[in-house]
């Protein structure tokens, strides 16, 4: 691998491209204020997918999801599967192994839609990338454990990280396809999290999206939000939020959120940010900010009335925003606060939804979230 290159650029504040918000600064408390708004007022396509269940396919643990027009990629730390939009069962890509075709650890995965290509990121040191047809194409030396987030393109592959042990990492690595230069910009704030907590951040954030021709980039547990346009080669302030008490690593790890307001995830389309904020709690709140007219929502993303658990935009592709529902829990952290009622109108409901027979022992349902098309 090249030698690494540091780019000291000043954070400008404007976003120029018609798909930027109206807005580059939120203040939560006015957010708080907001009407709210449900799944059926936004008007959008929602598509519930049962993953097919078979003794071939036994999912125990999603850790990400790539949604193409095509195909759904679900990711474990052992094993990625490929379906398609209706959840039928394709492949298995790849398998466990030191080979150069192999993986030992799933950290990450992200889709090349444009070019049909799949990008796995091994914890142990090694980028892979397959077509959409489970062909290896090649691989890729990477520093062991560099990143959590990433987007990819033909180009490079764009990349995003924490540092947990008390330093400072960078904000954005971009790393190149053509002769493995990496190129990093600015820097993270530094965590000093504990135990398993470095897992828990990576379930958290999306890190990078890509959206059209730019780059959305959210620093975990930052208020500030940049855009990463690759062709200038800068990254600059997209919007903020203000918090009248914002999270601030003060060496508690996470228990800090119980004290303060930190902006957890982000994601955008054509329309909305969707913006998922901690208040002094580890239960998350989800807003929606109009990019047209700056109007803002709370949200009322539930499913059935009975059930706590609702949509949130925990995956991203493009304008494609999913959800996974874990039919053996429901996504509840205590499974055994939920009743034998309520449980059995969730599976009715998500049975009705994927015209499929469900039970607890089912593969997830994946929730799809899309812009209707024209």
């Amino acid at each position: 691998m090249k030698a690494i290159l540091l780019l000291f650029i000043t954070l400008l504040t404007s976003c120029g491209e018609s798909a930027a918000p109206k807005s580059n600064y939120y203040k939560y408390s006015e957010l708080q204020k907001s009407e709210t708004i449900t799944l059926n007022d936004l008007g959008y396509d929602i598509q519930y997918v049962a993953l097919e269940t078979t003794d071939e396919v036994l999912i125990s643990g999603i850790t990400k999801v790539c949604v193409s027009d095509e195909y759904i990629f679900t990711a474990e730390y052992n094993k990625l599967n490929q379906f398609d939009r209706k959840g039928k069962f394709i492949r298995n890509i790849s398998k466990l192994g030191k080979g150069p075709q192999e993986y030992l650890m799933i950290g990450n995965i992200t889709i090349d839609e444009s070019e049909n290509l799949i990008y796995i990121y091994d914890f142990m040191g090694k980028l892979l990338k397959y077509d959409f047809d489970g062909n290896y194409q090649r691989s890729y030396p990477l520093k062991k454990f560099m990143f959590m987030e990433f987007a990819a393109n033909k180009n490079s592959a764009l990349i995003t990280a924490f540092n947990s042990y008390g330093k400072k990492g960078d904000l954005l690595k971009e790393f190149s396809f053509a002769d493995s230069s990496i190129v990093a910009y600015d820097s993270l704030p530094a965590f000093t999290l504990k135990n398993n907590q470095s897992s828990m951040m990576h379930m958290l954030s999306k890190g990078v999206i890509e959206l059209g021709t730019e780059y959305v980039v959210h620093p975990n547990m930052s208020n500030k939000v940049y855009t990463y346009d690759q062709k200038s080669k800068t990254l600059t302030e997209r919007y903020k939020f203000e918090f009248e008490t914002p999270f601030t690593d003060i060496g508690k790890g996470f228990e800090g959120l119980k004290e303060t307001q930190a902006l957890g995830d982000i994601s955008e389309d054509d329309n909305y940010i969707f913006a998922i904020i901690y208040d002094k709690s580890w239960s998350p709140k989800l807003y929606l900010i109009d990019k047209k007219n700056n109007k803002t929502f709370k949200t009322d993303f539930s499913f059935i009335d009975e059930l706590e658990t609702t949509f949130r935009p925990r995956f991203q592709n493009s304008n494609k925003l999913t959800h996974i529902i874990d039919l053996s829990t429901l996504n509840y952290i205590n499974p055994e606060e939920l009743t034998e009622e309520v449980t059995n109108k969730a599976l009715e409901f998500f049975g009705k939804k994927t015209n499929q027979k469900l039970t607890l022992e089912s593969n997830p349902v994946i929730v799809i979230l899309e812009k209707q098309k024209n």
